[in-house]
């Protein structure tokens, strides 16, 4: 059994490792709550808010219904 492929393109404008592993995981999985993300990426709440709602001020990502999806 063959497993999906996905390439994602970063933008240039992310810098830090962890904006960017968040910034993929919601690209490959289309949406997300912070717990999910929390369970999938083994990053702290602490950690997750600060970077989503950076990718939201940046327009890369939207909030919508307590979820995050990718613009």
């Amino acid at each position: 059994m063959s497993t999906p492929e996905h390439q994602v393109t970063v933008p240039d404008t992310i810098d830090s490792p962890a904006t960017k592993l968040v910034y993929v995981a919601i690209t490959v999985i289309e949406t997300a709550t912070v717990s999910r993300l929390h369970r999938l990426l083994d990053l702290s709440k602490l950690t997750l808010l600060p970077i989503l709602w950076s990718l939201v001020d940046a327009g890369f990502i939207q909030r919508q219904e307590g979820r995050y999806v990718r613009r």
